[in-house]
């Protein structure tokens, strides 16, 4: 079995039969996520994304965006702290990829999301970069927690390693990811390849996460 159809089954496989066929669509690029919701089976759409949810996938994670990601990011190491399940290194290891995946897996006693979905090293992200942080050129971060861990994270990586860059998968201001500081100090870089890889992220409707390429800045975003 191939290393793309190992990460479609991984999905599908934690999917309820009457989903299937509607992820798939999403992930193949046939149907998008906004186009979900407003076909008549809307009601479906809504229950697939409360079933993607409970697995722990909360960027959702289809070719359209993450091909051509692997694509940008080439052969550049890459690590991915709190990974949860591990849904977007398993995506990116599929198609080449070479990224360290870590999580301190402090949702597991709470959150019934099963186990991990590729190989996701137990760390927190402080001790990730610490560990990792001045051998790798990205760090990627999708969807932190509304905490101070994810500016922790960066003002870290910045200290150990200030060329790294930053992929950052969330909402900005105001929005239900990262914390006020994180906004503040995470200074977006113009790459125009780049963008065109983030203008094929697709996203829920009502949400409004995105993907950014970034660095940390010690001078505060106005």
């Amino acid at each position: 079995m191939n290393e793309k159809q190992n990460y479609l089954d991984e999905i599908l496989e934690n999917i309820p039969r009457e989903f299937v066929y509607s992820y798939t669509d999403i992930v193949f690029g046939r149907i998008s996520c906004e186009d979900a919701f407003n076909s008549d089976n809307r009601i479906k759409a809504y229950y697939l994304q409360d079933e993607l949810r409970q697995k722990g996938m909360y960027a959702v994670i289809t070719w359209q965006w993450v091909k051509p990601l692997a694509k940008w990011i080439g052969d550049r190491r890459c690590l991915e702290v709190m990974s949860g399940r591990g849904w977007l290194s398993l995506a990116l290891r599929s198609q080449g990829v070479n990224i360290i995946s870590t999580d301190d897996y402090s949702w597991a006693d709470t959150i019934q999301w099963g186990e991990s979905v590729t190989e996701v090293e137990r760390l927190d992200a402080i001790e990730a970069v610490n560990k990792y942080g001045k051998d790798i050129e990205i760090l990627i971060c999708a969807w932190p927690y509304m905490d101070d861990t994810a500016f922790r994270t960066i003002s870290a990586l910045h200290v150990i390693n200030p060329d790294a860059l930053i992929i950052y998968i969330g909402e900005f201001d105001g929005g239900c990811t990262a914390d006020d500081n994180f906004h503040k100090h995470f200074q977006t870089i113009k790459d125009e390849e780049f963008h065109r890889v983030a203008d094929m992220y697709q996203r829920w409707p009502s949400l409004h996460d995105f993907v950014y390429l970034g660095k940390y800045s010690k001078n505060k975003r106005r």
